[in-house]
């Protein structure tokens, strides 16, 4: 009877079994699969495409974009110091007349050159004031040039062969052409000079060529392309039109192609003299705020543009292949985009947004991932609204400044300077400054570039009169050292040592036998003195 007893706790070892119903519970979630609206914890547990992680890993790469800068910390580079300067307050433009804020932000909002500057004043009518650079201080008022467009600006650009030559894009489908008199002074000038007349919307984007004089890109809410002869007034090229609004677009430095991102996040390449569509496209960055292009090469262009997350993010693209950026770097978060400009002299890249305080700055590197390493960034101290460059010959290469741009504030002009801190300022700093192109000369006129012609700007050297190379001048101060040069001179042992210093020491003190004493000198006392008497 004592085994019969023992099968209860046989069977209480048993009942475990009956805790497999929580068991299945837990792996009933694996049926759960055909919502999709619901969002839950094990939904990370099921097997995800590939993209997606891909997007994960990327986004999580752009909200941490602090690592990358670690590399151009440790990075050897000669323009790694960049430092930047305001120039004295007597150089100010001061007391400017309030600034219109309903320019689109597609637009510069601010455009200059070594004489002029041109904003858009908050007067009605589309009304643009120029102010001449060279006369710093206070402004009269009623002495400033101003431009009567009748219709609200758009955008504008500076002819870049003509300083004096303004072209205007306003709401009324018109590009209006102004010729800036020199001695204007006061006037308000209503007739511009001519008109440029195609879109069928206001034109939200004027593009000059680099190289050749007079042909200007444009597009405008119509989603129209046209590449226009200014001589002529007329429509030279008609591209295939977009789908949404662009948002920038760039000529490259060969002038053969042009770039343009638009609203829909893509990024197309023309070849206008050669096709009416666009030979490569591809996706650019995700974020809606808006977007702008420069190219850095022949081959590759840097996107400014938005991530998901609002970050601002820099994106290198070979225009090759558009499928996939070849390197995304972030830098903070803000409304505004960075509007870029590029040296291609010192490899620089300097970008600011409307508001910011500060004008970062990245090297570019095309042999090296991720090809933008930042550099010192440039604290101005207080907001601007825009900057603008200048010529290279505006530099002072014997401060060794290799940018030089004004920037526009609530109510001043003030020029700044970026230069790169030097030992040997007395030599001319030829790894900083090769030569540079004549981006004021026109390469080729219009007709010539429309008939399929390719030239290159000449290139003119920097180097003042009379002032050395700084490669030249390291080649004569550093000395050439001899084989077994440190192994020449003779050992001395310590008697020798001793020897030296012990003549060395007499021959500081002199000789004392053959100077007689002060004592000796004076006369002395007989000896018959002493006697007593």
């Amino acid at each position: 009877a004592a085994p019969e007893k023992q099968k209860e706790p046989m069977e209480k070892t048993a009942a475990p079994e009956k805790q497999k119903e929580p068991m299945e519970k837990t792996a009933a979630p694996e049926k759960q699969k055909e919502p999709v609206g619901r969002t839950s914890s094990s939904s990370a547990l099921k097997p995800q495409p590939k993209a997606e992680a891909t997007e994960t890993v990327a986004d999580e790469t752009l909200s941490s974009p602090a690592p990358k800068a670690v590399v151009s910390v440790v990075r050897s580079s000669k323009v790694r110091h960049v430092e930047g300067r305001l120039a004295h307050k007597s150089t100010h433009v001061e007391k400017l007349p309030k600034l219109s804020t309903t320019v689109p932000g597609d637009s510069n909002a601010f455009q200059a050159n070594k004489e002029l500057a041109a904003v858009v004043l908050a007067v009605p009518g589309g009304q643009i004031g120029v102010f001449d650079l060279n006369k710093a201080g206070r402004l009269d008022t009623d002495a400033v040039p101003t431009l009567q467009n009748v219709a609200s600006v758009m955008d504008f650009v500076f002819d870049p062969f003509d300083s004096r030559k303004l072209l205007v894009a306003c709401d009324d489908a018109r590009i209006r052409v102004w010729k800036i008199p020199k001695d204007g002074a006061g006037q308000t000038y209503s007739e511009p000079d001519s008109y440029l007349i195609g879109h069928q919307e206001k034109p939200n984007i004027l593009c000059f060529h680099p190289l050749a004089s007079s042909i200007l890109a444009s597009c405008g809410y119509d989603c129209r392309l046209y590449i226009w002869n200014v001589n002529t007034k007329k429509i030279a090229i008609t591209l295939n039109p977009v789908k949404e609004l662009l948002f920038s677009m760039a000529w490259s430095p060969c002038g053969q192609y042009l770039a343009t991102i638009s609203k829909d996040h893509s990024i197309r390449i023309y070849e206008p003299r050669a096709s009416c569509g666009p030979i490569k496209e591809g996706e650019g960055p995700e974020g809606s705020r808006g977007a702008r292009l420069v190219w850095v090469d022949k081959e590759r262009i840097v996107v400014s543009g938005f991530n998901k997350n609002s970050l601002r993010t820099l994106s290198v693209y070979n225009t090759q292949d558009l499928k996939q950026p070849l390197s995304v770097v972030g830098t903070n978060i803000s409304p505004a985009t960075l509007i870029p400009f590029y040296d291609p002299d010192t490899h620089l890249l300097f970008l600011t947004g409307k508001g910011d305080h500060t004008i970062v700055a990245f090297e570019y590197v095309a042999e090296q991932d991720p090809y933008l390493f930042e550099v010192t960034p440039f604290p101005c101290g207080s907001p601007h609204q825009a900057i603008g460059f200048l010529y290279k010959t505006e530099c002072d290469v014997k401060q060794v400044e290799v940018a030089k741009g004004v920037r526009l504030c609530q109510a001043t002009i003030e020029p700044f300077t970026l230069r790169v801190p030097r030992v040997k300022t007395e030599f001319f700093q030829d790894d900083l400054f090769p030569d540079t192109a004549v981006a004021w000369e026109p390469a080729m006129t219009a007709d010539q570039w429309l008939s399929g012609g390719n030239k290159a700007q000449r290139t003119i050297s920097l180097r003042p009169e009379g002032m050395k190379l700084l490669s030249e001048g390291l080649k004569e101060a550093i000395p050439v050292a001899k084989k077994y040069q440190s192994y020449s001179k003779q050992y001395k042992t310590d008697q020798e040592k001793k020897d030296e210093l012990l003549s060395a020491m007499v021959t500081k003190m002199g000789d004392k036998n053959e100077s007689p004493l002060p004592q000796s000198k004076q006369d002395g006392v007989d000896s018959d003195e002493w006697e007593d008497s």
